[in-house]
């Protein structure tokens, strides 16, 4: 939180009649529905009153389908993909600040009494005083193990999974802090000075061009970070130094950018504003009769907004992606509606690429061989490979975890391989059981804190919290399985022939099994709000379901090698 918010906010707080007035008209005591949709920064944005009386200065979204958001009274609401709930007691008598979800299943907000408490995905902490009464304005989160939380008086305290060990960063009010790994932080303080962490120690305060750009910060890595600030101005970091853009607003509050070059920040009006590149859109009015002052955005596509009164604006795109890749067997990359960062078709390959999966923000994507190689482009992290191990049977695909920093690897014997943050919850080999028939592919839960496996056979293997809602096995079927995708209920298959089976929940929104195909169906994949889905052919086609969009496939391009898999952008 700025100075300038913390004075307003002192301000309404000497009026009490009129907090108790307003807050009569607004409070119902449950979710509050979303009025009429906004269409701005590339997004469609929905307008809520969940909280009624409070301010909602913390946001936080692991994924369009996760958001939290904090209040001055210490409350926590979260949304769950369609709606808010009402505020539960969080902190109870203390003023939270600000919030930080790195997955589903853990949180950490701070107060500007010095505490922190956090979520696991169900109930909150009991408050732990880490710096007695000093303000906590920010925290930012890599990990449920690795936190940095930033204080008034220049401190730092990192979250080492139990405690909170503070390091003195400098001498100024630090009000924004973004970690996108444990290894790279950037702080900054209200006068637009700035502080490094490499994952050991921080860097001695250098001073921004813009000294008034600590209203917000995100950082994608250590080669991309935006902050914003009180004259409307945004700087971009480009790992040496910082390019600022003075036009962009009159006082911008926040920013989050989901993927380098990739950013949506908040102005005190209520406006929005994106930048692609280097270049800012013009501001759209979101909520223009509240000031908003916390933002989030887990892709490009999805973003939620706090601001006064407890409003929250949620914004999203059609289907919550907005393309797709396609993998071909030699490494080739194709891109419809969304970047192409890259490819290993000039590569010599040891084995054939057998699967292509998006990093969580989209952003980014990793291509997997049949020897367990890994490679990585976009904003996705290499965290190991299988490439020169002995395996037990080839690798057939891959799934990131939720934060995007680790995966598994699956072998078609049903073997898993994690690399990275990735926890093993179990394999077939470990179970000693033999799968009817080869293993095909692999989809982690929303949570990341489980997997199905699915056989060529349809039969499918639940492990960690993957709920097992049915499958294929013991069906005669047309064709053998070939793949699966995971929605926020449950899961897909899909059929050489096209054919779609849907489970737990998910939406049957039709197939190609009628069609008369050119090359077998090869894969799938959702959209990001679970309604709808895109299936590629070996040839390259794409077939389009429910609300997924069709920008495009490689059916009437010669390929120098067949598809094997598709995978989402952002």
């Amino acid at each position: 939180m700025h100075a300038d918010r913390a004075l307003r906010r002192t301000v309404f707080r000497g009026a009490p009649a009129l907090l108790v007035a307003l807050g009569g008209l607004l409070v119902t005591g449950t979710p509050v529905a979303a009025s009429g949709p906004v269409t701005g920064a590339g997004l469609t944005w929905t307008t809520s009153v969940p909280d009624g009386t409070n301010f909602l200065d913390g946001m936080s979204c692991a994924s369009s389908s996760f958001c939290v958001g904090v209040d001055d009274a210490g409350s926590a609401l979260v949304y769950d993909g369609s709606s808010w709930s009402a505020p539960v007691a969080a902190d109870t008598g203390q003023d939270l600040q600000a919030v930080s979800c790195p997955t589903t299943t853990f949180c950490a907000a701070t107060d500007f009494q010095g505490g922190v408490v956090t979520y696991n995905g169900t109930s909150w902490s009991a408050r732990n005083d880490i710096n007695g009464v000093e303000r906590l304005l920010a925290v930012s989160c890599a990990t449920t193990t690795f936190c940095i939380a930033v204080d008034g008086n220049g401190n730092a305290f990192q979250y080492n999974g139990s405690t909170w060990p503070s390091t003195p960063i400098g001498g100024y009010v630090l009000t924004a802090v973004s970690c996108p790994t444990t290894g790279y932080c950037m702080a900054m303080d209200f006068q637009g000075g700035y502080y490094q962490f490499n994952g050991t120690s921080w860097t001695s305060r250098v001073v921004s061009p813009d000294t008034n750009s600590g209203n917000g910060l995100s950082c994608r890595s250590a080669t991309f970070c935006t902050a914003v600030g009180s004259t409307g101005t945004a700087e971009i970091w480009n790992g040496t130094s910082w390019i600022a853009d003075t036009g962009v607003a009159s006082t911008l509050n926040a920013v989050s950018c989901p993927a380098a070059g990739s950013c949506v920040a908040i102005d005190d009006s209520g406006a929005v504003y994106r930048l692609t590149g280097t270049t800012w859109s013009s501001g759209t009015d979101v909520d223009g009769t509240v000031s908003m002052s916390s933002i989030s955005c887990s892709s490009s596509n999805f973003c939620a907004t706090g601001g006064d009164l407890g409003t929250a604006v949620v914004g999203t795109a059609h289907g919550g992606v907005s393309g797709y890749r396609l993998a071909a067997a030699d490494g080739g990359v194709f891109a419809y509606g969304t970047t192409f960062d890259g490819s290993a078709a000039s590569l010599h390959l040891a084995k054939p690429i057998v699967g292509i999966t998006r990093t969580p923000d989209g952003a980014g994507y990793w291509l997997v061989g049949a020897d367990g190689g890994v490679f990585a482009y976009g904003d996705a992290g290499f965290f190991g490979s299988a490439g020169g191990s002995h395996l037990t049977a080839p690798m057939v695909g891959m799934a990131p975890t939720a934060d995007g920093l680790g995966y598994w690897l699956v072998g078609a014997d049903g073997s898993v391989l994690p690399f990275g943050d990735a926890v093993s919850h179990g394999s077939l080999p470990s179970l000693r059981v033999v799968p009817n028939r080869p293993v095909v592919g692999m989809a982690a839960t929303p949570s990341g804190a489980g997997y199905w496996l699915v056989g060529a056979d349809g039969g499918i293997y639940a492990f960690g919290d993957a709920p097992y809602a049915g499958s294929l096995g013991g069906t005669t079927l047309n064709r053998p399985v070939v793949g699966m995708a995971a929605g926020p209920t449950g899961y897909w298959l899909v059929a050489a022939d096209g054919g779609v089976f849907a489970y737990g929940g998910t939406g049957f929104f039709g197939s190609a099994a009628a069609l008369h195909l050119n090359a077998p169906v090869v894969g799938m994949a959702a959209t990001g709000d679970g309604g709808g889905y895109w299936l590629a052919a070996s040839d390259g086609g794409v077939f389009a379901y429910g609300d997924a969009s069709f920008p495009g496939s490689a059916g009437s391009i010669h390929l120098a090698a067949p598809v094997v898999g598709l995978a989402t952008g952002s």
